[in-house]
């Protein structure tokens, strides 16, 4: 008894270790989002005892500390500060200070932690512009050194830590300059992790409520790359492959001048040649192997009002020329075109 249940819980490690991981950096990200919006406020406390009998002689002696390059003992200083006199005017200077060595020190979680409780409890002593562009610098200090749309992580939690930030960005500046481009980044990430359908709902969301940005059309764009990704998984899906098709006709329409033209008409082009050859091929097997006239003929039409300048066009009007008549559709020596179904 004991051997089998050893056996049985072994069975349940392997199928969980074997599951799919999708959703599990939405997961993680979430985790970290709630990490980063669990702010408590500073208090005093024998830790953070002053050196100094007032706030400004305090921060006086903590710059002076920092000017010597004594940036452990200064960022002491300036969190004795904060704790001690919380609401006092130099508190909110001590603390973006403080925010400001740990991104020195790169200690980016912790420095984004920092500068959010300026977003809490100091944003109206504090540009709020200052505090959302050192946050979006911390963020990207996470994905590490990339060109804009290449994303290389600085460690392996960096998708975690980096999609709870620039989620809390966007929620603490919507109308800000930066927030397209922050959500822009946050649907990379997800299309990064290969996490399609969340990278969809992502750039849908900008393009839903920044839709006059340079970042929507290239939202647009990338959303078309998430469902050929899609479709590349299945390519025997037709609807998908009708989904993508539509949605790169419509970036062309939307965008005709777009940066992406070029790649995205190729693909189109690629795309609508494979989809033509499968509706053909669906006709010529219900005409030549089947041998299911009517089915043929529905075929053979449903591909030529889709695909009408097809390679393989012509010889679809031929087919179904002769199986109209074949079937008394019409009488013989009539033009018969496509028609549209039902």
């Amino acid at each position: 008894m004991q051997t089998r249940r050893v056996i049985f819980y072994c069975c349940v490690a392997i199928v969980a270790a074997l599951s799919p991981v999708q959703g599990r950096a939405a997961d993680a990200a979430d985790t970290n989002y709630r990490s980063l919006s669990t702010v408590e406020k500073k208090t005093p406390g024998r830790y953070y005892t002053p050196a100094k009998s007032s706030p400004a002689e305090q921060l006086s002696y903590a710059d002076s500390l920092k000017a010597k390059g004594k940036n452990a003992k200064a960022g002491r200083l300036y969190q004795s500060l904060v704790h001690t006199w919380h609401d006092s005017e130099e508190a909110p200077i001590a603390q973006m200070k403080f925010a400001a060595l740990m991104e020195e020190k790169k200690d980016y979680e912790q420095a984004f932690k920092e500068y959010e409780y300026c977003v809490r409890y100091y944003s109206g002593s504090i540009s709020y512009r200052d505090i959302l562009a050192a946050e979006f610098r911390v963020a990207n200090a996470v994905l590490g050194s990339k060109p804009r749309f290449l994303l290389v992580f600085s460690d392996d939690s960096g998708p975690d830590k980096a999609l709870a930030m620039f989620r809390k960005i966007v929620e603490n500046g919507p109308n800000w300059e930066q927030a397209p481009e922050a959500q822009l980044i946050i649907g990379r990430i997800y299309e990064q992790q290969e996490e399609f359908a969340d990278a969809v709902r992502e750039y849908e969301t900008l393009m839903q409520n920044y839709p006059n940005s340079d970042e929507a059309a290239e939202a647009y764009y990338r959303i078309g790359n998430c469902l050929f990704a899609i479709f590349r998984k299945r390519p025997r899906d037709e609807r998908s492959a009708h989904r993508v098709r539509a949605h790169l006709q419509g970036y062309l329409r939307k965008y005709p001048s777009g940066v992406h033209g070029g790649e995205v008409s190729r693909r189109l082009e690629v795309l609508t040649g494979q989809l033509a050859q499968q509706a053909y091929d669906r006709a010529v097997f219900y005409d030549k192997k089947a041998r299911k006239t009517e089915a043929a003929l529905l075929a053979y039409r449903d591909f030529l009002n889709k695909f009408p300048d097809s390679a393989m066009a012509e010889s679809a009007r031929q087919r179904v020329a002769d199986l109209s008549v074949s079937t008394g559709d019409v009488p013989a020596g009539k033009d018969v075109g496509p028609a549209v179904l039902p």
